[in-house]
């Protein structure tokens, strides 16, 4: 007799293989609304993996649609507007998203941060899109704060729109409530690689000191010697992460006098990381010392220990 635990294995296997005829067979036997063995929930695959058929099959077989690992739903996994390797136009996604309102599927779940589906839209610079959509299905549009339009905004790279957020006195070190890093606006900018969209909000002096205030405890081994990350990326980090050295000496001149800044390793070792000398040579001249001493060769054998979120 094939056990519970096999049975989910098989559906998730049908799911990652998008096979809908597998997927029809395995429905009367396995659950379609319990995890499978890692953890994810078959609606949650299914949306990874597409085709949209998938998605539907699972619909009409009963799946939640308000299920999802980690209180993310379904739902809010579209919003976020991540690529989906299923929908290179944009198209499907859309379709999805009608399909699970169709079915039920809440826009006033919460997640673990108290965010919505709409703030997740807003966020992802959707939520225009899902306005109209709500407003075509005579459902009630969801009106954003002026700080999560900006964060949107930033993330589209709409200047105008963010200048004039800015205008009226938003505050230009807005974190994104549903990036569970609690980026910033600027942050968001450097990460990006948008060297217009930094300028504009440094010239609203947007704090360059402030760091993300993520719950993963990371360490990076860096020549042997544990460099603690200390959880705590700045903008500067993000834009070197990037590698946009623009971006990077933009930042460097908005920070403090060299003389009181503290040292900070993590820029310095995610430049070595990337085997980008330039960029180690950029935050040297900058005054950006770390506690270690620059080499000039291939870039340093770095691994990451993460601990559980929590």
């Amino acid at each position: 007799m094939i056990s519970s635990s096999e049975k989910q294995l098989e559906l998730a296997a049908a799911l990652w293989g998008r096979d809908v005829g597998a997927l029809e067979q395995l429905s009367s036997d396995a659950d379609i609304n319990s995890p499978t063995p890692d953890g994810k929930y078959p609606l949650e695959i299914a949306i990874k993996m597409g085709p949209l058929q998938v998605i539907d099959t699972l619909l009409q077989l009963g799946a939640d649609p308000n299920q999802g690992s980690n209180t993310i739903s379904p739902l809010m996994v579209l919003l976020q507007n991540k690529p989906l390797t299923w929908d290179s136009t944009g198209e499907f996604r859309w379709q999805a998203i009608n399909r699970l309102i169709d079915c039920g599927a809440s826009l006033e779940e919460r997640d673990k941060f108290d965010n919505t589906a709409h703030e997740y839209a807003w966020e992802s610079g959707l939520g225009i899109a899902l306005t109209r959509l709500l407003l075509a299905r005579g459902l009630q549009p969801y009106l954003p704060s002026a700080e999560v339009r900006l964060i949107g905004a930033v993330l589209l790279g709409h200047l105008v729109q963010v200048d004039t957020l800015l205008r009226l006195e938003v505050s230009p070190d807005v974190r994104m409530s549903t990036d569970p890093d609690g980026r910033t606006a600027l942050m968001v900018a450097a990460g990006r690689g948008d060297l217009e969209m930094t300028h504009l909000l440094l010239s609203y002096k947007s704090d360059v000191t402030l760091r993300t205030q993520s719950n993963i405890r990371q360490r990076y081994l860096f020549d042997n010697h544990e460099v603690p990350l200390k959880n705590e990326r700045t903008a500067l980090f993000h834009a070197v992460d990037r590698g946009k050295p623009a971006i990077v000496k933009r930042i460097l001149a908005a920070l403090p006098h060299k003389h009181t800044r503290p040292a900070e390793e993590c820029p310095l070792a995610q430049a070595r990381l990337l085997g980008r000398d330039d960029l180690v040579d950029i935050l040297s001249e900058g005054g950006y010392l770390g506690k270690f001493e620059l080499k000039r060769s291939k870039p340093a054998q770095i691994t990451s220990i993460f601990s559980h979120r929590f």
